[in-house]
């Protein structure tokens, strides 16, 4: 899944210390509710339960103080589910309050529970998918990959951890690649799924609208838009290329099977990507050269999705040709240059944890 293509949750919460609350009970400094862990994934219109973890910021007190479960908290914005406190002792210092959320959600989006404890409110959201979420967010979650590029092989580990970053405006949940100690980049909102994809080349980085998992056969789509920038020689002169490009998916087959490593998946998703070259610029030892053009009709990019598992298979090849005009200052022809396995990489799912 590396170069891709990950419920998840962001809420401020109030942090102003107080040392009782109206009712006499214990007191905490604050409710950390941006930081709530949630065991499962929900889906919409099946049964769920699972534990939210909430962290809190401070307990002032007496160790070993008990607190008991609370009236359940009905959800809002996605309804069906409620909150349910789990009776537990606090200690001096931070810890964590436990949630059983159960229920079953009515429809996609997300879902508020209004908390109050020790004095301090806030809100926590989970996000609820649709059926057969073509990704998985919960931490702790590992796929093993085997990553061939251009001949290398690497096994790494891609895990889902509890973490957040905004990027472009949308909430991502975070990822680590076992094989460099990079972060990855997952999201989804509604049936679009979003990852933020490094082409491994200088400046090639754009958040790509990898699926839509609910796209009939031979849609296509504008995944996103990526400037390359390639520094290199020609004629023995520094050459620098700044390429602007669009890459359309298209939906092959949104109900296919594939047997991978003996294990046969169904409702595979199956995608095609077509680089489409916006502009190209090219300039010879930094004087620009005019009527250069870029075919890239010699990449291949076929992806395959699993439900809950993400990317199960993925071809990535990126090359073509690079036409120059004639140049007659320097008394040189009509050039074409290949740019053959500017990417060459095949990623295949090895193994899951779930």
């Amino acid at each position: 899944m590396k170069k891709f293509i990950l419920g998840g949750l962001f809420l401020s919460f109030l942090a102003i210390s107080c040392k009782k609350d109206d009712n006499g009970g214990p007191t905490i400094s604050s409710l950390d509710c941006s930081n709530v862990l949630y065991s499962a994934t929900a889906v919409k219109g099946s049964v769920y339960f699972a534990t939210a973890t909430l962290p809190y910021i401070s307990y002032i007190g007496n160790n070993n103080v008990n607190y008991s479960a609370d009236t359940p908290i009905i959800s809002t914005g996605v309804e069906g589910l409620t909150a349910s406190l789990q009776a537990g002792i606090l200690n001096g210092g931070n810890g964590n309050l436990y949630y059983t959320i159960s229920g079953t959600p009515i429809d996609t989006g997300k879902a508020y529970f209004a908390i109050s404890f020790g004095g301090k409110s806030c809100s926590i959201e989970l996000i609820v998918f649709s059926v057969g979420s073509y990704m998985t967010y919960d931490a702790g979650k590992q796929w093993n990959y085997e990553e061939n590029n251009s001949g290398t092989i690497t096994n790494y580990i891609l895990s889902a951890t509890s973490n957040l970053e905004i990027k472009s405006g949308r909430e991502y949940h975070v990822f680590t690649n076992s094989s460099d100690n990079s972060s990855e980049y997952y999201a989804k909102s509604g049936s679009n799924y979003y990852t933020w994809t490094d082409l491994g080349m200088s400046g090639a980085q754009y958040e790509n609208k990898y699926l839509v998992d609910n796209s009939p056969v031979n849609n296509t789509w504008d995944a996103g838009t990526v400037i390359i920038n390639i520094d290199t020689t020609f004629n023995g002169l520094n050459a620098n290329i700044d390429a602007t490009i669009v890459f359309r998916k298209k939906i092959i087959n949104n109900n296919d099977s594939l047997t991978l490593n003996s294990t046969n998946y169904l409702n595979v998703i199956h995608t095609t990507t077509t680089p489409e070259v916006v502009s190209v610029n090219l300039s010879i030892s930094g004087f620009p050269i005019s009527g250069t053009t870029l075919d890239l009709s010699n990449s291949n990019f076929q992806s395959y999705y699993g439900k809950k598992y993400g990317v199960i298979s993925d071809t990535s090849v990126l090359g073509g040709t690079l036409t120059i005009p004639a140049i007659p200052l320097l008394s040189l022809p009509i050039t074409t240059v290949p740019l053959d396995n500017l990417i060459n990489r095949i990623t295949t799912l090895q193994s899951a944890n779930f």
